[in-house]
């Protein structure tokens, strides 16, 4: 893995080629100094490290469904204690047709449930470190899901076995799945178009969420086609990124003639309801003459943007 994992690196990512060395180092100092973002946690907004230690734990709590998380977390338990305790070596002759490159394998165990444990704990303990720049939300430990999903999966299997059920109940486990996977169905298709502001249904959804005073949204995503009723006039972008914006014009989610403004020469204003940006509500109101939204987008009564209008 020492060697062939940075070649693949290297071979599937085009953007080394010309400079690898220099490139990796830019990518490295990319993350190293990275821009502090807003984020609200708990009802207290952060803007600069440190983060609460529990804030990639908490949040993944929120947003991965209960029962997933559960047997994830029973699985990698498992599997450390199996790779952990102590087993006698394999001593038997190895036959003589087995491939030489295979000879000095038999007889180690394959310790997958260390090797999971690592993958699925490393992305989020790194999040937890004090002085790791806040980046957001969940996508930044999104690489620890593959292996939670294999523990989980290997949980499963392994308390079926361990139940035996014969007869009339030989079905349960088929049953006992579809409960543990409604809960995420069910949280993707509430939430949709507006995933990245779901949370698990244990938490409440996007209305516990809102009470617990976490983050409602990223990057001005909850802008779906038709929110503006005014084409060409120029709109206060509050707190979203000219590429998302660029992005949105892209997939025909923005339309086009409605530029950019500051508060005081537009015409339109979005609010993203992020608690460091509710004093900039106040100057849309100044501005725009208006205290009543003109259109609210919401997910499940809570709301998501404000479009305020002359």
């Amino acid at each position: 893995m020492a060697v062939l994992a940075p070649l693949t690196v290297l071979a599937l990512w085009p953007w080394l080629w010309s400079d690898p060395v220099g490139r990796l180092r830019d990518y490295i100092e990319f993350h190293q100094f990275h821009a502090y973002y807003n984020t609200e946690f708990l009802g207290i907004n952060y803007n600069r490290p440190p983060l609460p230690i529990s804030y990639p734990f908490v949040l993944t709590w929120a947003t991965v469904p209960t029962g997933a998380l559960l047997l994830a977390l029973l699985g990698l338990a498992l599997g450390l204690r199996r790779d952990l305790t102590p087993a006698p070596r394999d001593t038997s002759p190895v036959p003589s047709d087995t491939p030489t490159w295979r000879a000095p394998l038999r007889g180690q165990p394959a310790r997958d449930g260390l090797l999971w444990a690592l993958f699925a704990g490393f992305p989020l303990a790194l999040i937890a470190v004090p002085t790791i720049p806040i980046f957001g939300g969940t996508k930044h430990w999104l690489t620890a899901y593959p292996f939670m999903a294999l523990a989980a999966a290997t949980a499963f299997i392994a308390l079926t076995r361990a139940a035996a059920l014969r007869g009339r109940w030989r079905h349960a486990p088929a049953a006992a799945l579809l409960l543990v996977l409604v809960p995420g169905v069910w949280s993707t298709i509430d939430g949709h178009p507006h995933g990245m502001s779901q949370y698990a249904p244990l938490v409440g959804g996007a209305r516990g969420a809102a009470d617990l005073g976490l983050l409602r949204g990223f990057w001005g995503h909850a802008l779906p086609p038709g929110v503006f009723t005014q084409p060409g006039a120029p709109i206060y972008l509050h707190d979203l990124h000219e590429l998302a914006r660029q992005q949105y014009a892209r997939e025909g989610r923005w339309p086009a003639g409605n530029t950019p403004a500051t508060p005081a020469r537009a015409r339109q204003g979005l609010l993203f309801h992020e608690r460091h940006m509710q004093s900039l509500e106040i100057q849309l109101w100044e501005s725009l003459r208006s205290t009543a939204p003109a259109e609210v987008v919401t997910l499940d009564d809570v709301p998501l943007t404000s479009l305020y209008r002359e």
